[in-house]
């Protein structure tokens, strides 16, 4: 009994197919492990983008936040100065009073509105005075 089954095969280059299998699959793996190689390296640069670009925009909201806050300081005075310049520059009006004398401009009574409903049938519904 042979302790190396696959490599009692009968004919002459028996253990040189052998050999020769082995040797592909080494050369397949090799390949497999330069293409993981690439990829982890490709994958870590991306890392590093990722956290160049991460970086930079933190420091961007850092700025927009500053920008803000200046922003509404601004505004809130803004504000107040157009508060304080309505206040000092404001034009007062007399309260007006009609004159009723003439008796065209006298009041007239007020409209009576009602429903469709109830317009369509008066009878039933008598309009509101």
């Amino acid at each position: 009994m042979s302790l190396i089954p696959t490599l009692t095969r009968h004919g002459r280059h028996r253990a040189t197919d052998r050999v020769t299998e082995l040797e592909r699959q080494l050369q397949s793996q090799r390949t497999q492990l330069v293409n993981a190689s690439n990829a982890i390296r490709d994958l870590q640069q991306d890392r590093r983008d990722a956290l160049d670009a991460s970086d930079r925009l933190r420091t961007r909201i850092c700025a927009l936040s500053v920008e803000r806050d200046q922003l509404a300081e601004t505004v809130a005075t803004l504000r107040e100065r157009a508060s304080t310049d309505a206040n000092t520059n404001a034009i007062t009006v007399p309260q007006m009073n009609r004159d009723t004398s003439n008796p065209a401009d006298q009041a007239t009574e007020p409209i009576a509105v009602s429903t469709l409903w109830a317009a369509l049938d008066p009878a039933r519904n008598p309009p509101a005075a």
